[in-house]
C-alpha cells in the first residue's frame, strides 16, 4: 500500500461493525448493509466453517498434546477460512480505496492500520 491512499470521509457507512449508532438514518443504512444477501452469505459460510471445526474437535481434542496432529479436515478448514478472510478483505479494500492492482495478503493485513482487527474481541455464546 502506498501513501497516496485517502480514507473515505465516513468510513462507518462501509464497515458496520465500527458504527456505534447516533442517528436514525445512519442506523437504517447500516441495518440495510448488515441484512444484505451478500453479508448473509458470508455469515453462513463462516458458520459452516465453524460447525466443521467443532465437529473435528469430537475426534481430536484441542490441547497441547495434539498440536502435531494432522488431518485433511484441518487443512480444508484452514483453506476455507483463508478464502473467507480474502473475500471479506477484498470487499473492504475495494470500498475503502480506488486501487486496481492485484491484491495480496500484505494489502489485507495493512487494513489493520485503519480497522484495528487485532483489538477486536470475539465472544463465544
Amino acid at each position: 500500500m502506498t501513501n497516496d491512499f485517502q480514507m473515505p470521509k465516513d468510513i462507518h457507512t462501509i464497515i458496520p461493525s465500527q458504527y456505534r449508532g447516533y442517528e436514525f438514518e445512519k442506523d437504517k443504512a447500516i441495518f440495510e448493509i448488515i441484512m444484505s444477501d451478500y453479508v448473509k452469505r458470508l455469515r453462513s459460510q463462516y458458520l459452516l466453517i465453524e460447525r466443521e471445526l467443532i465437529k473435528t474437535f469430537e475426534y481430536v481434542e484441542p490441547n497441547i498434546g495434539n498440536y502435531e496432529t494432522i488431518s485433511i479436515r484441518f487443512a480444508s478448514i484452514i483453506r476455507e477460512s483463508c478464502n473467507l478472510f480474502e473475500l471479506v478483505c477484498k470487499e473492504i479494500y475495494y470500498k475503502l480505496f480506488e486501487y486496481k492492482k492485484r491484491l495480496n495478503i500484505k494489502d489485507f493485513l495493512e487494513l489493520d492500520k485503519y480497522l484495528y482487527f487485532k483489538e477486536m474481541v470475539v465472544y463465544l455464546q
